[in-house]
């Protein structure tokens, strides 16, 4: 098996996304936490030259986490790694094979990242008033499957999940940032 290093701050929701998917799918991996505020130089120089959190390392020799292989591949944002990550482990199941739930995921985690962490982000970083932020929210939500659907694709039907009842990478996605929408917003 080859060497997978998850570079993270657990402070980070996008972090926090990548780590879900591991620990569901039981998948071996080093951690090593990045001090956002004094990040290592070598990280910035050998890992990620945006410095942001999370990224990965895959392949190469073995190695401690903060002496990176130059041999191994280097790979950052967070929904590339959760895609990587189910592409690598195809039988942790972490997309559906059902191109069709592949595409509703896909949307699912579109949406996410483009309405809802912005509206997030802005309402938590900058004060911004709730209202677009309940708007982004009512919006991913009409993404999701009817708790009583009986769907007829992979993933589809009862459940409380992205896909219904089948747990993938887009819940990964936007879970981080639901359980901190709950601490600020009464939903």
């Amino acid at each position: 098996m080859e060497e997978l290093t998850l570079y993270m701050n657990r402070s980070s929701p996008y972090a926090q996304s990548v780590e879900l998917v591991l620990e569901e799918a039981s998948i071996p991996a080093k951690r090593y936490e990045i001090d956002l505020h004094n990040k290592p130089d070598w990280y910035v120089s050998q890992v990620n030259p945006i410095g942001k959190v999370p990224a990965l390392t895959y392949g190469g020799p073995k190695v401690k986490p903060d002496c990176p292989s130059p041999h191994s591949i280097k790979l950052a944002e967070s929904l590339v790694l959760l895609e990587f990550i189910a592409d690598l482990y195809p039988d942790a199941c972490l997309l559906p094979r059902d191109p069709i739930a592949r595409a509703r995921a896909r949307l699912f985690i579109t949406a996410v990242e483009e309405d809802l962490i912005p509206t997030f982000l802005a309402f938590v970083l900058n004060g911004a008033e709730p209202g677009p932020l309940l708007t982004s929210l009512r919006h991913v939500q009409a993404l999701l499957p009817p708790l009583e659907d009986e769907g007829e694709g992979e993933g589809e039907g009862e459940g409380c999940f992205v896909l219904g009842s089948q747990w993938s990478i887009a819940d990964a996605a936007v879970a981080p940032f639901l359980g901190r929408n709950r601490a600020h917003v009464a939903i």
